[in-house]
């Protein structure tokens, strides 16, 4: 049975609403993580619905790490004074 391919998400699709790059999505289609499908005529590969839900259930979003404060060490700060 061929799944209904006008619902399907585009890898950049997919991206924007996981919140990551497009070469992360691809990543994990080429790894084999992430089932998609190559229709005919179309550029790239396309991932059902039921794929995205599946991956989710199976791998719960993390929150992002804050981003670390680099200090500048004391002794680098006054040389360049």
């Amino acid at each position: 049975m061929l799944a209904d391919t006008t619902r399907c998400y585009t890898v950049r699709e997919l991206a924007a609403r996981w919140r990551c790059r497009p070469a992360t999505v691809a990543r994990l289609i080429r790894m084999g993580a992430l089932p998609a499908i190559a229709l005919p005529g179309s550029r790239g590969p396309r991932i059902t619905p039921e794929a995205v839900q599946q991956y989710e259930a199976g791998h719960p979003a993390t929150p992002a790490r804050p981003a670390k404060r680099q200090r500048r060490r004391a002794d680098y700060v006054e040389y360049i004074q």
